[in-house]
């Protein structure tokens, strides 16, 4: 838990420090503004998920900075872990080193400082948590129709009680979400 409140935060100052370099007189925004006032809550549902997912719902930005494109949202909103192969020399803690890395790329050309270690980090458990995936508009990603398969429409619906199976998705070793 701790590397993911390690990766988290730093991604937190990367941006921060980008600001303030990019901008000789700098003023914070609202979205640095609101990462900091609800940091606390943020980090405290990282340090408690379990299974790899949050026990109740987070919010990253607000309304007032919806229209601030940050690659520590981008990460936070797709914070798949990846189990490696044990090995008799790695310990076991949970890493998404490498999916964070990859949507970060994919958002930005430059690295947030996030270094990959050489000996890749293990889980001794692989679960495969069953979650809902809520927007930051309070809507839930849902299957349109209760239909199940391939190429099937994925809607935004009002949330409904946690065991609605349409608005529970799967977050799976391979890095997929079904």
């Amino acid at each position: 838990m701790r590397s993911i409140q390690m990766i988290s935060e730093a991604a937190r100052y990367w941006e921060i420090e980008s600001r303030v370099l990019r901008y000789p007189e700098f003023l914070p925004d609202a979205y640095m503004l609101d990462l900091k006032t609800n940091w606390d809550g943020l980090s405290r549902q990282i340090q408690m998920s379990e299974f790899f997912a949050f026990q109740r719902a987070i919010t990253i930005g607000s309304r007032v900075a919806d229209n601030i494109n940050s690659y520590v949202i981008a990460g936070m909103y797709l914070m798949l872990f990846v189990c490696n192969p044990p090995t008799p020399k790695t310990s076991s803690i949970f890493s998404f080193v490498s999916h964070l890395e990859l949507i970060i790329n994919q958002q930005s050309p430059s690295n947030l400082g996030v270094a990959e270690e050489e000996e890749k980090e293990t889980c001794e458990q692989s679960v495969e948590p069953r979650t809902r995936i809520r927007e930051r508009n309070g809507l839930c990603v849902d299957v349109e129709g209760f239909v199940y398969r391939d190429n099937t429409p994925i809607i935004l619906f009002h949330c409904r009680t946690s065991d609605f199976k349409n608005q529970l998705w799967t977050l799976t070793k391979n890095g997929r979400i079904q």
